[in-house]
């Protein structure tokens, strides 16, 4: 397991290894002593998956507020996705500014991801399924999001969402 630092604080690319036998394959998929070393607290307390059954599904732009605020872990099981993330963080020289990463079954790795940024997903493959661990419980209606096509993040896609959620297409613009 190799991690990399991105131009976001506290977000890491984790890059595992995996171990072929004649049985498959070995991967370790979470080490807290690698985290550690980057200066991480980082204790799993909920994991999550989305499978997502179209291509060109998106989810996001998602992230909670202090108290409630996580950091994640982000990976992709089956499937691909273009994995994009916000900092939200207004001290941060990065601020609004985002960072796209393709996520697939085949790329081997992972994204630590701060809790001061906002995440989306579109997926590039019918039946993906991403998986999340989160540092933190979730905590009903203390979810917030940002419009995926908010011009003043100047976000180009891939292709165009074909499938989004009400909820999700209906988040405001960034004032």
């Amino acid at each position: 397991m190799k991690i990399k630092k991105t131009k976001f604080r506290n977000t890491f690319i984790i890059h595992h290894k995996k171990n072929f036998d004649k049985r498959g394959f070995f991967m370790r998929s979470f080490c807290d002593k690698e985290l550690k070393k980057f200066g991480t607290n980082f204790k799993i307390r909920q994991t999550n998956l989305s499978f997502n059954k179209k291509n060109l599904t998106l989810r996001g732009f998602h992230y909670q507020r202090p108290p409630y605020s996580e950091d994640k872990i982000i990976s992709c099981l089956k499937g691909k996705i273009l994995l994009v993330l916000i900092d939200l963080n207004k001290k941060s020289p990065t601020y609004l500014k985002h960072i796209k990463i393709i996520l697939s079954e085949n790329l081997n790795k992972s994204v630590f991801v701060s809790k001061k940024c906002a995440t989306a997903f579109l997926t590039l493959k019918t039946d993906t399924l991403v998986s999340y661990y989160m540092s933190t419980y979730y905590k009903k209606n203390k979810g917030y999001g940002i419009n995926y096509n908010d011009p003043k993040l100047k976000i180009k896609w891939i292709k165009k969402p074909k499938v989004i959620s009400k909820r999700d297409e209906n988040f405001s613009y960034l004032p």
